[in-house]
């Protein structure tokens, strides 16, 4: 590539070619220079595409003027053409006419040299689809983990499992052989004493001496003979006596040796039972890992490949034009400067140029590895699991052998689009976790210590109660004053306050203030025949799901049309009539599938599974992101992102809006204070009233590799989990829940200041999932621990969730 400066002197020296090449030859060198990501370089192509076509037409209009000038020359001999195209006097037409030729030869080589630019920016994505096969295999191996079937040391821990329960079968069957062997004893020796004493002689003799003891029956031995007669009756009693005491208790030792042995059976098998359990759990955990980072990975590729292979289309087309146009004017000039014959002329005009080499053929992006996440779909605790694994095996009996209770896995993420799983969640007052090492009662834990929002706890100090051995496999939708928890039989329950009907149950009234609106009378939140609750959002007093079908209702509180429904000022789910299968459905277009949802104070958002991104209710400050300064609107609308952008996930607060986008960049609109939109320098303006502000024209953030966003229902503050997995946070900062190291009131936005999440261990670890409040924030940890920071005297003793 021709250097920065030396491209620039050729350029400012042809000033001759200047309507030819400024425009042409400086999109080259913006593409030689620029030192910046390829989504940049791909919009300035983009905004430079009209100015490159723009150029060429007044270039072909040079070629058409010098041809005319050449034929004059040809045809008249001496008579000068006129150079007055060039601005230039006779004296220096010649100089003028070779500059200008060799200019067009240094713009053919930087055709050349622009064409291989772009052959290589291909290959560099190529390069870069491999590397993310490379990565996967490179972690594959750090980890020892198998993407295309179940890891050995999984299997085998199943395998070593299932030999263990054979076993304790026949330990049990052993221990049941000694106790009947030891009733069968006692039962024999019962039956002899009630049988006739004449069949029996210890029984007469034992009898008899009862009798010699005890008048009046003692006539029985009224001879002296007959007393020798009792004492070897005496003597007979002692020999039976003492075979049976030997017997019984030979065979108790026997039985009491089997229950031992059975019961050593049942606690090495149960010790084997959670070591598999917990080694697929780690399988599954470093699966869902390895692999969402491949799917991320070739999704970014993906994106950057066909927004690059329309733009080289583009740029090939111009290229080819401006080869063509460019070649004529050299042979033109080369006609005028030798003063060749109007021969010469026609075969400049018929000339065959050879633009083989322009020919661009793009190679195809290599295949993903393949990374079977399917092989974990099905994890311990779930209902499929707990029947092939356990009660379908041939050593499964009920009464006798059966498995352990199980441990559920604990943490689980994605990263794609898709509905992630949350395990901690805080509402305005309170923070609440699924915990990892799970009592039989319940697994999830809510703390606060403001009175007020006491509900939360579901009336119990310790864990909130579900129901009858349910568990919360994800914690959902919280608010103020309300949760929910999705169970591990797919059903969802709500508590908390309901005074605009927001827990959906077709009434007003609040749960968890006691146990006795909890666990199996809480009732199950129905919202519909054959439909399965995906996940539940919420905003001050409205909350929306995402449903089985693609869909999602809503209901609530509804001033803004939150709900998606033109009714503003009423409420719905409050009466029996306006839950299940009478609640309506948010009104999407058909080709509207949603993958994932959120809501903030009056707003809710979705993303579609075709990759859009809508939001409707509130739109103070601009927030729905629509270019207009409407105060609200029920009916879901697109949000412009810009060319190559969409949303992977998107985080809803109080009057502002952030969106992951697919090139782990992230762009955010709505009200500025405070610098809640991260676009630094002081920069409070309220963004997304006027149409300019929205599409390309919205920025992205100054972070790079950003995996995961959070804005609290309230928040004035964002923070972001980053390749490294550490935290960064901006906004508001009036309780250090932006910057804990900062007492401003702003925390301006930054890739190097990060949260410091120790885990009490006094080591810095790695965030998985973010949970924000308006006045805290928490991460939940790699280690499962629990992170918070800001005014976390609302939610004491948060440490005991870990």
């Amino acid at each position: 590539l021709v250097p920065c400066q030396s491209m620039m002197r050729v350029i400012s020296t042809a000033a001759v070619a200047a309507l030819f090449l400024a425009v042409v030859v400086a999109s080259t060198v913006s593409r030689t220079c620029e030192d910046s990501s390829l989504v940049q370089l791909r919009t300035s192509k983009l905004v430079m595409n009209g100015s490159i076509l723009g150029s060429l037409e007044h270039s072909e209009e040079l070629a058409v003027q010098l041809r005319q000038m050449a034929m004059v020359k040809a045809s008249h001999g001496s008579v000068q053409p006129n150079y007055t195209v060039f601005r230039l006097d006779e004296n220096a037409s010649e100089t003028t006419l070779q500059i200008v030729n060799d200019s067009m030869n240094t713009f053919l080589d930087q055709v050349n040299v622009s064409f291989h630019n772009d052959l290589q920016e291909i290959q560099l994505i190529i390069q870069n689809a491999n590397e993310c096969n490379q990565e996967l295999s490179d972690e594959q191996a750090a980890l020892g983990l198998n993407v295309t079937s179940v890891n050995d040391n999984v299997v085998a821990a199943e395998a070593q499992h299932d030999l263990c329960r054979v076993s304790e079968n026949s330990t049990y069957h052993a221990n049941v052989t000694a106790f009947d062997a030891l009733k069968s004893t006692v039962d024999l020796q019962l039956q002899r004493v009630d049988q006739d004493e004449v069949q029996v002689p210890e029984v007469r003799c034992m009898r008899n001496y009862i009798r010699s003891s005890n008048p009046p029956f003692s006539q029985n031995y009224a001879q002296p003979s007959q007393y020798a007669d009792a004492a070897a009756c005496a003597e007979e009693i002692r020999d039976w006596s003492a075979s049976y005491s030997a017997q019984l208790g030979g065979r108790l030792a026997n039985f009491t040796s089997a229950n031992q042995i059975h019961a050593d059976k049942i606690s090495e098998c149960n010790t084997y039972q959670s070591q598999y359990e917990q080694s697929f759990c780690s399988y599954k955990s470093n699966l869902l890992h390895v692999c969402g980072e491949l799917d991320r990975c070739f999704g970014h590729i993906q994106s950057l490949y066909s927004a690059t292979r329309e733009l080289i289309v583009q740029s090939n087309e111009t290229r080819f034009r401006s080869f063509l146009v460019a070649n004529k004017v050299a042979c033109y000039i080369n006609v005028l400067l030798r003063n060749l014959t109007i021969a010469a002329i026609h075969e400049c005009d018929q000339n065959q140029i050879n633009t083989s080499e322009l020919n661009f053929t793009f190679p195809s992006l290599p295949t993903k590895a393949a990374c079977n996440v399917s092989l974990v779909s099905v994890s311990p605790c779930d209902n499929e699991w707990i029947q092939t694994k356990y009660t379908d095996k041939p050593w499964y009996a009920t009464g006798a052998v059966q498995n352990a209770p199980c441990e559920a896995c604990g943490i689980a993420t994605t990263t794609t689009t898709s509905l992630a799983v949350s395990t901690i969640v805080a509402s305005r007052y309170a923070l609440c976790a699924t915990t990892p090492i799970t009592p039989m009662v319940s697994n999830l834990k809510c703390v606060t210590s403001v009175g007020s929002a006491s509900e939360l706890l579901g009336g119990n100090p310790g864990y909130v109660l579900l129901g009858t051995d349910r568990r919360a496999l994800e914690v959902l939708g919280p608010t103020s004053y309300t949760m929910c928890a999705k169970l591990d039989n797919a059903s969802v329950k709500c508590w908390g306050s309901n005074d605009y009907g927001q827990l959906g149950l077709g009434d007003t009234t609040e749960r968890g203030q006691t146990t006795a609106t909890m666990g199996d009378n809480l009732t199950i939140l129905n919202l519909g025949s054959n439909l399965t609750i995906l996940k539940v959002v919420s905003g001050e007093h409205h909350a929306c799901a995402v449903v089985s079908n693609g869909k999602m209702k809503c209901w609530g509180r509804n001033q803004y049309g939150q709900l998606g429904r033109p009714e503003t000022g009423d409420i719905f789910g409050d009466e029996t009539n306006e839950i299940g299968d009478q609640m309506p459905f948010v009104n999407f277009r058909s080709d509207e599938e949603v993958a994932d949802a959120a809501a903030g104070w009056t707003t809710t958002c979705a993303i579609f599974k075709n990759t859009s991104l809508a939001c409707w209710g509130n739109n103070r400050q601009g927030m729905l992101g629509r270019g207009s300064s409407i105060l609200w609107s029920a009916a879901p609308q697109l949000v412009d992102l810009g060319a190559g952008h969409h949303a992977i996930q998107v985080a809803v607060g109080a009057v502002h809006i952030c969106a992951l986008l697919n090139t782990s960049k992230v762009k955010c609109w709505g009200a500025g204070s405070f610098g809640r939109l991260g676009n630094g320098g002081g920069d409070t303006r309220d963004i997304g009233s006027v149409a300019s502000d929205m599409g390309d024209n919205l920025s992205t953030l100054p972070l790079d590799h950003v995996k995961q966003i959070a804005v609290g229902t309230f928040s004035a503050h964002t923070c972001a989990i980053l390749e490294n997995n550490g935290v960064t946070c901006w906004g508001y900062n009036n309780h250090r829940q932006a910057l804990p190291s900062s007492s401003d009131q702003t925390a301006e936005i930054s890739s190097t200041q990060l949260i410091p999440l120790n885990d009490g261990s006094g080591q810095n670890v790695n965030a998985t999932e973010l949970a924000l409040s308006d006045v805290f924030s928490c991460a939940r940890l790699r280690n499962q621990s629990i992170h918070c920071w800001g005014r976390t005297s609302y939610i004491q003793n948060y440490e005991t969730l870990s």
